[in-house]
């Protein structure tokens, strides 16, 4: 089964509160979203599909989320302050997870999830 399959995306269910994503690996473009990540950029699925995932933030964010993308590790976690592109803030646990489909083809896919930790960051700070 390919990554880019719509079928692997069904096995992150739609009632899940963690925002997920499905990036394309070699441009970061959108290949699904969960029905957590609509809401929190409050845009239909059919905006998101294709969308560049770095172009919904901000200068700052993007820059922290490339540091992500380009950890040679199999996986990574970092707090994150968002914004969302109608000027809503939020801290984010945001994992990064690269799945390799180990053929030849290019359909390898990043997965991102945000858990909404805003309530925990604002006790902290």
């Amino acid at each position: 089964m390919s990554f880019t399959d719509p079928k692997i995306f069904q096995l992150v269910p739609d009632y899940l509160h963690d925002v997920v994503f499905l990036l394309k690996s070699s441009d970061l473009s959108i290949i699904e979203a969960n029905a957590s990540a609509t809401n929190l950029l409050q845009q239909d699925r059919s905006q998101l599909i294709g969308a560049a995932f770095l172009s919904l933030w901000g200068a700052q964010v993007t820059d922290q989320l490339r540091v992500l993308f380009n950890t040679k590790t199999e996986l990574v976690t970092q707090d994150i302050q968002y914004t969302t592109p109608d000027g809503r803030s939020f801290w984010g646990n945001t994992t990064v997870k690269p799945l390799i489909s180990g053929s030849a083809s290019s359909d390898d896919v990043v997965v991102v999830r945000i858990l909404d930790i805003t309530d925990r960051k604002e006790l902290e700070l």
